[in-house]
Order: C-alpha cells, then structure tokens, then sequence
C-alpha cells in the first residue's frame, strides 16, 4: 500500500462524517434549552440559568453559557436534565466523543448522562475530572467506553435525545450555593487507531505502529530510500547493543490477533534492507500472556543494500530454541538483526524492514505430547523413546480397530528395568501438576500376566535427579484394566516426592525387576494416560435425573443432571393434552435448555422429559428420564395513571387484568431508590395513593408491577 492510496480514499469519503454537530452552545434559540434542577435542595424544581459569559477569554470567548448552582443543602446526586430536551439529539452513530466546555472555581468534576435513547441503546453516565480553576476548560467523554453505571455498555452507535448535568456527582453540598458554568456541547469524532496486526505494511494511518525496542535498539519509521511514498521500519543496532538486540511489532500487548500457526503452514516473511550480506536475522513469535510459549527460527541476508524476502519457518527452529508447538496461541513478534553479534562488535548499523505477513506453506510442526496422552489426535509428536531391550510402536487396539494404542515388547535381550519414555528427551509440552494433595497418574493397561509389576516414574527432562517413582501391581491378564499410580507412596529406596520439581517427562516399565530372558518375550498395551484418574465414561444404560425447570422472562429453563462424556440430548414435551415435540440440544455433557417465552402460553402447564446421547447412533441414546411438569404463569397486563400529588400525596389510577400484590418503587433520575411500597390490586380499576411528604419537589421514575418503562412523575408540595 502507498500513501497516494489512502488520500485518494479519503477524498472520496463524505466529510460530513468527519464534522461536529453542535448540541448546545447558547447563542441562538435552537442551541440553548432550559434544564430543571433535580435532587438540589431548595433549587428543586426550578430551571438553571442562561447568563452573560463571566469569564470571556482563553477556550471560550462567546457571549452567553449556561450555569449550574449546587445548593450548599444539595444532594450527591444533584443534577440537571433537559426540559424539554434539546432540539439536536446526540447522535453517536459516526462520532464517538461528546465535548463540552466547563468553568469552575473550585477542583472537582463534571459528569455527562445520555438518556431516552431512540435506536436501543443504554442510558449513559461517564465522569470526567476539572482541575483547573476560574478559566475555561474543555472535557471531552469517550463514549466507546462503557458507562460507570449498569449495565455498563458504551454509548457509541446509538442517539440519545435527552441530557443530564451533574457537578461534583457524589459529593453532598458544602453548606453555600456553588455555581459552575458550562458551554459548547457538541459531538465529535476522534479516530481511534486499530492496534497492529498481520500483514504489517506501515501504511495504513487507522493503525497503532508502536513498536518496543530492547536491548538498546532504536526504531522509527521512515520513508523508503528507494520509494518515497512507501513507509518502511528503521531499526539501529547501536554500539552499546548485546548481541539478543531485537525489536517487538507491537505494544507488549502483541498482535489484534493470533497468527494461524498450523501444521501445514509455518512460515512468515520479511522485506529487509540490510547494510550486509550474511547476517542471520531471527524472528520470533510468542503468546503475549506467556513468554515461555514461543518459537524462533533465523534466515541470512544475501544481499547488501537492497531489498530482499527473507523466508521464516518456524517448523525449523533455530538450534537450541523450543520445538514449534502449534497448540500455543502466537500473537506476538519481534524481530533481531545480526543475530549473535553485539553492537561493538560489528558497529552501529541500521537496518529497514516492511511488509511483515504470515504466508503459510513450509514444513510441519507438530504438538509436543502432553497429558493426556491418548495416541488418537492427529498432529501430535507422539515419539515413544525405549531404553534398555524395550521396543515400542503405536497399533489399533485389538478390541477396538478404530482406536490407537502404544504396543510395547519386551524381549529376550531387555534389561529387567527396560521402559518406555512417553515422549522425545524433550519431555511434555508442560510439567505435570503434581502436587501432594493430587498426586496420582492412570494409565489404561492390557497385560498377558496378572501379578506384574507396572512402575511409573516422572522426572524433569533437564534433571534427571529431580524424579519420583512408584509401583502398581495389575490384577488382569489378556484384559484391559486402569492402574491408578499414587506418587505419594515411592518406590522404597528411591527419592520421594518434592512437588517443587518440575516433572517433565513419564517413562513406564513393564514387569519391572524381571529381565526379558526370565520372563521371555511379552507384548503390553497401554493407553489413556491422565494426570488423576480418566474421565468417567458416558453412561448410556441409565435415563438423566434431577429434572428441575425455572420461569424467568426470557422463557422456561429446564435442567437435568448432566450424563458425562454425553454429546447431546434430546428434550420431548408439549402442553398437557396436546401432541409432543422432540427438540436438539448439542454439546458436551450439556444439561439444559431455554424454550423461549414465545413458543409457551400463557397459564398452561406443560411436560417434558430428556434422553442424551453417548455417541451419534441410537444404540447410542439412554432411556428417557421420568416425565415432569412445569406451568407458564398467567400474563399480567396493567395500566397506570399518574395523578400529579395534592400537597404530601401522590395518587394513581391503575388498571390490572390481575389480583395479586405488586411493589410499587419510586426512584429518582439517576437510579437511587427513594421509596417502595407494596399494594394490593384487584382485577379492574384501583385507586391509591402514596404518602411523599418526605420527598423534596422534583421529577423522579415510578415503577410499578409489570410495566417495563417507569413512570415520570412530579412531587410538588
């Protein structure tokens, strides 16, 4: 991509998107709107104020702003609210900032709510702190950031038609009136950069290019030598550098997203510029939650002075480095030039890079083994290692065609300690989390003989001084049995257990301390090897239990106890004296399922039962459960009428389908409960009224029953 590019783009796009929208400004009747005090004491009920501009200077030179007095017996939630509201909506649909000017005397802050949104969005509260005093200032609301009260989503993408100004929001008056002044509210847009991602071109101006330099490298971008309209990455490797100075694409906190490491593709490439030919250039790439979790392969220069590709393959891992394990999520990378010489060696030297992209393609890279291993999923380096007369390949299980087992002989010729090692030397992918509270490995084993002595030992795979090793005898000949393996009961005579180790590597030994000439030659299968003992098995003879089923609004959850290893149920049920229906649910042990409130009916019971599935066939399926019953409660439909309240009163009109007792709750604007009362309803019309001597004049939210938009009222004493 080139610079030209993205001007011709952008001279393409409306630049009405790229504008303000004024909301507020006070100077011509569309822009200025009263707004009523709310919870500010003996200022409840009445309207701020429309004033001469008392500081015309510095940010803000117009003419007339409008003011905000916290009454010194105001609340902490004194506020102010559009009536009515202001003409202009806030429209956050393209921009995603709201400024505003503010002129205070005193430290403190300003808080911004955006209510009665038109399209579906959340009401909306961010505050923002004013720490200048008697001038001018402007504070800006990012509203991509959720809001600070529930349910906390972001304003951004949605219109809100009315605002609400708090000051000092939280904070109780001071005991004297406190006037603040505000100006220019408006909408804007702020562009938020992308953060860096594959392929990486330095072109693009929506994009984060932080790079992290270590090691004493410097970076910078910088203009092509040999094209000036293309971007490219500078990086010194000064004098002082070591010889692991490198530089990382991104913020520490890596890549947008992972690179699609897989078998079948491994390879990246880099466009380099390189004073000289020859000088190994290493790329590695890690998980940035985890620096242990990586890999690193290295290509040479071949030219001095010039662009060229260089090709990096991460199934070639440079000497000395950890295997590619393709199972680690890489979204991290970081480049080094002049691999292994240091700075003062070789002298200051500056090299240009671009074009950074994950190509694919390349040699395989293969999943290290680790727990559990069961010798069936593909891509994994499942290499055994034997020592001392053992021999050892991966077969089909002889009672199960479709399932791969290791296959162990034990000749003639094997020492009476020969084993198995259940890797390369390199050991698992991680250590196993042994601890002395859980301490026990299971493997699945098939002997000839019963009475044998099975060892298992774990060991760290750079330590072998660091091991532990304990015996189970087995009970079954010429049939599968699980042998548990407790490593808190050593092997007498050997090292116990020290859970500080890491224990990297297994090996087992068949018929320990009995050499193969003794015993003669023996085949042993083995399998499923878990830290703890194997899952339970899916259990397709015994129908699910514990059916419970709960009424919410989204619809009926029903629940059952999950059948383990099950990949699914089916669910059968249907009102009471009508047909049944049978629905789906997939997923592993999975032991419930919303029917939504549309496919129910009001007031009717109905019955249901489940089954779950161990495996795709019918056989496959368990008996269904005892059937159970669940009842879809009666609608409650109501009306209400808001009577404005005669001195110390509120009185309502409210018609209800129902008998029943409903809450009725009265909050102010921001959400704070200022009363509840619990009244009986009769089916029909009721009139009642509520005692609000006790609650200061101004406007508030009255929610009652099953309404789902509160009620705006006005107590005026």
């Amino acid at each position: 991509m080139r610079k030209l590019c993205y001007l011709i783009v952008l001279g393409l796009l409306p630049w009405t998107t790229w504008g303000q929208t004024v909301i507020l400004d006070h100077e011509t009747p569309g822009t200025t709107n009263p707004f009523t005090y709310f919870g500010n004491c003996t200022l409840e009920g009445t309207n701020t104020g429309l004033l001469a501009n008392p500081d015309a200077s510095g940010l803000n030179t117009s003419a007339n702003v409008g003011s905000f007095t916290k009454s010194g017996c105001g609340a902490t939630f004194a506020g102010c609210f559009g009536n009515p509201p202001p003409a202009t909506s806030v429209n956050l649909a393209t921009d995603n900032l709201v400024r505003m000017k503010v002129w205070m005397d005193h430290v403190g802050s300003v808080s911004l709510k955006l209510e009665n949104s038109t399209n579906g969005g959340a009401n909306w509260i961010q505050t923002q702190p004013v720490t200048a005093i008697n001038q001018w200032v402007e504070v800006t609301f990012n509203t991509t950031i959720g809001s600070f009260e529930g349910p906390f989503t972001p304003a951004s993408g949605f219109n809100y038609a009315q605002v609400v100004l708090f000051f000092d929001f939280g904070a109780p008056g001071t005991g004297v009136d406190v006037t603040s002044y505000y100006d220019d509210i408006i909408t804007d847009f702020a562009l938020v950069l992308a953060p860096i991602n594959l392929p990486i071109t330095w072109d693009n101006p929506a994009v984060d290019y932080t790079v992290t330099d270590f090691g004493d490298n410097i970076s910078a971008l910088t203009t092509d030598p040999f094209d000036a309209g293309n971007n490219v990455m500078s990086t010194t490797k000064p004098l002082s550098a070591p010889l692991w100075a490198g530089t990382t694409m991104s913020t520490p906190a890596g890549l947008a997203s992972p690179i699609a490491i897989s078998n079948s593709d491994t390879r990246m490439s880099v466009r380099v510029l390189s004073p000289d030919a020859g000088i190994p250039v290493r790329l590695k790439i890690e998980d940035a939650a985890d620096p242990t979790r990586s890999v690193e392969t290295e290509a040479v220069t071949t030219v001095a002075n010039a662009w060229e590709i260089l090709i990096f393959d991460f199934a070639n891992e440079a000497p000395g480095t950890a295997a590619l394990n393709i199972s680690y999520t890489f979204n991290k990378a970081s480049i080094f030039f002049n691999f292994g010489t240091d700075g003062a060696t070789a002298g200051e030297k500056t090299y240009l890079w671009d074009n950074v992209e994950f190509i694919g393609g390349g040699g395989t890279g293969i999943v290290l083994i680790d727990l559990p291993i069961t010798f069936d999923e593909p891509g994994v380096d499942y290499t055994l290692t034997d020592f001392e007369g053992n021999s050892t390949v991966l077969a089909a299980d002889p009672q199960d065609a479709g399932n791969t087992v290791a296959r162990t002989t034990k000749g003639p010729g094997a020492q009476f300690f020969a084993g198995t090692t259940m890797s390369t030397t390199a050991g698992f992918a991680n250590p196993i989390p042994v601890t002395f509270t859980e301490s026990t490995m299971s493997i699945r084993v098939y002997s000839p003989d019963a009475g044998i002595v099975v060892r298992l030992k774990i060991e760290d795979a750079t330590d072998p001084t660091r091991s532990v090793e304990t015996d189970v005898i087995n009970t079954v000949a010429n049939g599968w049995e699980t042998l548990v393996f407790d490593f808190n009961n050593e092997v007498p005579g050997t090292a116990v257990l020290n859970p500080s180790y890491d224990f990297t590597k297994a090996s087992v030994f068949f018929n320990f301390g009995v050499d193969g000439t003794t015993a003669g030659e023996k085949i042993y299968l083995w399998d499923d090897i878990y830290f703890g003992l194997p899952p339970a098995g899916c259990d397709n003879a015994t129908a699910p239990t514990g059916l419970s089923s709960s009424v919410g609004g989204a619809g009926v959850t029903l629940s059952w106890s999950p059948v383990a290893q099950s990949i699914g149920c089916l669910v059968q049920g249907g009102k009471v004296g009508s047909p049944t229906s049978k629905l789906r649910v997939a997923g592993s042990g999975v032991s419930s399922l919303l029917i939504p409130a549309a496919r129910l009916e009001a007031g009717a019971t109905y019955n249901w039962r489940v089954a779950c599935g161990c495996d795709l066939t019918p056989a496959g399926l368990t008996p269904y459960s005892s059937v159970a019953f669940f009842s879809v409660p009666a609608l409650r439909t109501a009306s209400m009428q808001v009577i404005n309240p005669i001195s110390n009163t509120l009185n309502l009109v409210w018609t209800s389908t129902v008998t029943a007792e409903l809450p009725i709750q009265l909050t102010d604007l921001s959400g704070r409960t200022l009363a509840t009362w619990n009244t009986q309803v009769v089916e029909g019309a009721n009139t009642m009224s509520f005692d609000v001597q006790n609650i200061p004049n101004g406007m508030y939210l009255l929610h009652g029953g099953s309404f789902e938009t509160p009620q705006m009222v006005v107590v005026q004493h």
